[in-house]
């Protein structure tokens, strides 16, 4: 992730008290968004990971740690990293269940660790190329185990509802700072380069999400 990203986020962990701010979800006027938004999207999630108590859960970009907080009701094998300091900081008050430290995506080892679950929200749209991308799932697939599941989420696509000029259709700091498009294609490509099962995941649309993006799931086949 380029520095400029980490910056951004960091700053959001070190103004903001309530764990969602703290990682970037505000509204458009600073407004804290409710925690509602987050525990229907994280049903949403688990309805296609289907997490249970004996897995180990990497949440990479974990930031504040507000999917690990409600992960936990599922599994207790938690672990996150962020490369944003003060977000591994946040995240140690508010998951303290949870194995922390600060990693990027393509250094999200813990040890020999296999992870049956990883989940990577709101990161890959931070990467600086597609080919970054690629490195990532990669290394998402050498440290998870035979038959893991991977859910790569908010992927924003190349579409009309884009501006020509790559920025989103939302205004605010994110519009200077770059964002990366997927189009499913890609991520077709990437699971049969690797040989694993890739599904598109229509997003659902809420206040911390948009209509102009994409889930991605990716399963071993054991």
């Amino acid at each position: 992730m380029d520095q400029k990203w980490v910056d951004y986020y960091d700053r959001f962990a070190k103004i903001y008290t309530e764990p969602q701010a703290q990682s970037g979800y505000v509204s458009s006027n600073n407004v804290t968004l409710d925690q509602s938004v987050f525990d229907g999207w994280i049903e949403h999630i688990q309805g296609h990971l289907e997490v249970s108590q004996d897995h180990y859960l990497l949440d990479v970009g974990c930031g504040s740690g507000v999917f690990l907080q409600r992960f936990a009701r599922y599994t207790s094998h938690l672990f996150g990293v962020d490369p944003a300091p003060t977000q591994i900081d946040n995240a140690r008050s508010n998951c303290p269940t949870a194995q922390l430290r600060i990693g990027s995506a393509l250094d999200a080892a813990f040890g020999n660790v296999r992870f049956d679950r990883i989940i990577c929200n709101s990161v890959f749209l931070c990467f600086p190329t597609m080919s970054h991308a690629r490195d990532v799932i990669s290394h998402f697939l050498s440290i998870s185990s035979d038959r893991a599941k991977i859910w790569i989420g908010d992927l924003p696509l190349p579409t009309d509802e884009m501006r020509e000029d790559g920025e989103y259709r939302r205004t605010g700091l994110t519009t200077k700072l770059g964002t990366q498009h997927y189009p499913p294609q890609f991520m077709e490509k990437m699971c049969a380069e690797f040989d694993v099962t890739g599904t598109y995941i229509k997003q659902i649309v809420n206040k911390a999400s948009a209509a102009f993006r994409y889930d991605w799931l990716i399963e071993k086949k054991g």
